[in-house]
This record gives C-alpha cells, sequence and structure tokens, in this order.
C-alpha cells in the first residue's frame, strides 16, 4: 500500500503540471480571430505590435523581425490608454499581440510569423 501511495502523488503532481503548461501554451500562443488589418488602425503599417517593456517575448519578437529587415509599428500598452484599450478590444490576454497583414496573434512563434509573413507578401 505504501508503494501506491508512494507513486501516486507524484504522478499527479507530474498530470497537473503538463495540464497547467498546455493551458499556459494555449493560452500565449494562437492566431486570434479577428476580422482586422493593421492598415485599419495605421494606414503606415502593415505589422503592429502591441508590447510592454517587460515582456521578454516581445523582445524575441522584436529581434525576429529585425533580423528578417521587416519593418512594424510598435504599441506600448503601458503607456496608452488608447493602445491598451485597443489591445483588449482585439483579444489581447498576453503581450506581444502582434497584427501581420490581417492574421492577430498572440504570443510569438517563429513559424506562426512565418507563415503571416508570407501572406502578407502575397
Amino acid at each position: 500500500m505504501q508503494k501506491i501511495k508512494k507513486y501516486i502523488l507524484p504522478t499527479l503532481l507530474y498530470g497537473a503540471a503538463i495540464i497547467a503548461l498546455y493551458f499556459v501554451y494555449q493560452t500565449q500562443v494562437k492566431v486570434i480571430n479577428q476580422e482586422v488589418s493593421a492598415r485599419e488602425i495605421d494606414p503606415n503599417c502593415d505589422i503592429i505590435m502591441f508590447t510592454t517593456e517587460s515582456c521578454p517575448y516581445c523582445k524575441k519578437a522584436k529581434t525576429y523581425l529585425a533580423s528578417k529587415g521587416v519593418a512594424w509599428c510598435e504599441r506600448d500598452i503601458e503607456w496608452s490608454d488608447e493602445d491598451a484599450l485597443l489591445f483588449k478590444q482585439l483579444g489581447g490576454k498576453g503581450t506581444p499581440l502582434t497584427i501581420i497583414g490581417n492574421q492577430v496573434i498572440g504570443g510569438f512563434v517563429e513559424k506562426r510569423f512565418d507563415k503571416a509573413l508570407a501572406q502578407l507578401k502575397e
């Protein structure tokens, strides 16, 4: 009986950790279904990124876009109430929230950015 108890708690904790990581991933990285384009928000931008100063994924996303030679417009939601409101209206829950063309992408994953950039070039 003690052997069973010895394995039940670690198994339950491990399972709970996996489930928690799954939900964090699902909320952090997704394409948000919105019918909006970056040009509707700012006629001079094909890419708009909503960021915060302390966001590590924002820094990764900006570095990635810079490495691709792509220009973007940045909106810091901590400094602008207008941008913070727009961020929430777009379904933003975490940063970065990036609009590439007409795709709204929450979080940062290179493959999703590449796919949206490829569609932007078409």
